[in-house]
């Protein structure tokens, strides 16, 4: 199934320009991650040419079917720029056959032994990537890496997938608040994500992340408070089904925010989505739109009410 709000049933009286500046600034930051990582990728291989030990070997066959170099290198690289080393090795290998005589528990334990005595060789003879200095690590709690690390993406699909939903919502938001307090939210959202998702990780693994899904919650959080009650119009495309339709902004925003909780809390371990900081921007955004944005509500109540009498 393919869903996704597209635009706001409101016309726009000025370009949002800092929202605009940002999507793009988002594809920049990806295109030299991309660049970064075909490089990784390319001294991964070179490095896996060179590798005999055969616990290694087998293990790279387990998890891709092949032990030729290119997996092995495939396996690396993406170590190298993943959210959580180990705990990346044990998610991709978790559906591995055992090997022979031991436990799928055992084999599991010698797989990521056997990964990550490599990766640390090849690590020492490799920089990092260009992601892996944009991450924010949670136990680091370090204010640059949170706002570094909500403009850049794992991927064109979450790169795509994020600024569609970024623009849908930040625009109409940046118009209501104007572009000094805007910026001051973007900011504001970025920093209180990562507070909130390094309070989560607080004794726990330090599994990096990145992405603008946080901010975008805030912006969603912020819509609701501000326009509740305004159309969000809709893609709905499932198999021969495709439709297009109209949902008050908080019916939409509940579904989303109530969808993360529930995965938040019955997704134990590692995960490929922060949903703390999907959660946690939502609320912060609702908050700050109650604490310092109750003006801006009343005034965009006003407008969208003498609209309708026209």
């Amino acid at each position: 199934m393919f869903f996704f709000p597209y635009k706001v049933d409101l016309a726009l009286n000025r370009f949002p320009i800092i929202t605009v500046a940002i999507c793009l600034l988002c594809i920049g930051i990806f295109l030299g991650q991309l660049k970064s990582d075909r490089r990784v990728y390319e001294q991964a291989g070179d490095f896996c040419e060179e590798i005999e030990e055969a616990t290694f070997l087998l293990s790279v066959e387990k998890i891709t079917g092949d032990m030729l170099p290119e997996y092995c290198a495939l396996i690396l690289s993406s170590l190298h720029q993943h959210r959580g080393r180990a705990e990346y090795i044990k998610y991709i290998a978790r559906n591995v056959e055992p090997f022979s005589g031991m436990s799928k528990e055992e084999s599991q334990g010698m797989i990521v032994t056997a990964v990550m005595q490599q990766y640390e060789g090849f690590r020492k003879k490799t920089d990092d990537s260009f992601t892996v200095n944009l991450m924010h690590y949670p136990h680091s709690m370090n204010p640059v890496k949170m706002i570094t690390s909500a403009f850049a993406h794992g991927g064109w699909e979450h790169l795509l997938g994020n600024l569609i939903f970024f623009f849908a919502f930040a625009a109409s938001v940046e118009i209501v608040t104007g572009v000094k307090k805007f910026l001051m939210l973007v900011i504001g959202l970025s920093l209180g994500v990562g507070i909130f998702y390094s309070i989560s990780m607080a004794g726990g693994a330090n599994i990096p992340t990145l992405g603008l899904s946080g901010v975008i919650s805030g912006m969603m959080g912020m819509f609701a408070f501000l326009m509740p009650t305004l159309k969000i119009r809709c893609f709905l495309f499932f198999f021969v089904y495709i439709r297009f339709f109209t949902v008050s902004a908080w019916i939409l925003v509940a579904a989303y925010v109530g969808k993360d909780i529930f995965y938040m809390l019955s997704s134990p371990g590692y995960s490929e989505i922060n949903f703390v900081a999907h959660v946690s921007g939502a609320v912060l955004g609702f908050l700050s739109g109650l604490v310092f944005f109750g003006p801006e509500r009343a005034r965009v109540k006003a407008e969208i009410a003498h609209i309708k009498d026209v």
